[in-house]
C-alpha cells in the first residue's frame, strides 16, 4: 500500500529518519490499515493512477473479398467445358 504523509511524522517501522510532508512511502497493508485507522489526520492513501488502454492500430476488413467487376462473370455462373467428340 503506498501512502502519503501530511506533515512531518516519524514511523520506525517505514524508516529511521522522520517523513517529511507529502513524502510518499511504501507499507504493507496491514501496517497501512493500522496508520490510516489510527492516525487519519497524518497520512492518505495514495491510489495509482491506471494509463487509459492503447487504441488499436486499424480497424479489421468486414471482407477480405472484393466483389467481382461488372465485366466478368462471377465463379458460380461459369459452365464447364463439354467433353471432347472421339474421346471415350
Amino acid at each position: 500500500m503506498k501512502l502519503r504523509a501530511k506533515d512531518q511524522v516519524q514511523v520506525s517501522a517505514v524508516r529511521s529518519e522522520p517523513l517529511r510532508d507529502g513524502e510518499e512511502f511504501d507499507v504493507d497493508d496491514a501496517l497501512g490499515k493500522e496508520l490510516l485507522e489510527r492516525k487519519p489526520h497524518l497520512f492518505d492513501r495514495v491510489v495509482p493512477i491506471e494509463p487509459a488502454p492503447a487504441a488499436k492500430s486499424a480497424p479489421a476488413p468486414e471482407n477480405k473479398m472484393m466483389a467481382s467487376p461488372a465485366n466478368k462473370t462471377p465463379p458460380a455462373a461459369k459452365k464447364k467445358a463439354a467433353p471432347r467428340a472421339g474421346k471415350a
